[in-house]
């Protein structure tokens, strides 16, 4: 009896060690970009990489990998897929992030 429990133990931890990855969603995008700001930050424009875990957007120069920005937001749905990764400004700042052939965008709060 204690070994059917030692094993259904294990069997449950492997079974939650393997399903945290999938709740973790981490986008990369690598755009070209006009002079914007996300949160306090401005970015000149250049060339940066936009990762995206879970809610949280963190901004690297792709040049020299350094943080540039960090910011939170929210997915939302379209109805329809991005033809290419985008960012959507609102004046100067970063309003939304469409990611090529994704039906999901990144919105900033």
């Amino acid at each position: 009896m204690r070994l059917r429990s030692i094993s259904s133990l294990v069997i449950f931890l492997a079974a939650l060690a393997f399903s945290v990855p999938i709740l973790a969603k981490t986008v990369r995008a690598t755009l070209d970009t006009m002079p914007a700001t996300i949160a306090d930050a401005h970015l000149k424009a250049g060339e940066y990489t936009f990762v995206i875990k879970d809610n949280q957007l963190i901004v690297f120069r792709t040049d020299d990998g350094k943080v540039v920005a960090k910011d939170q937001g929210e997915w939302k749905d379209s109805e329809q897929k991005s033809d290419q990764d985008e960012l959507v400004l609102d004046s100067d700042h970063v309003a939304e992030i469409h990611f090529a052939h994704k039906t999901e965008y990144f919105v900033l709060n």
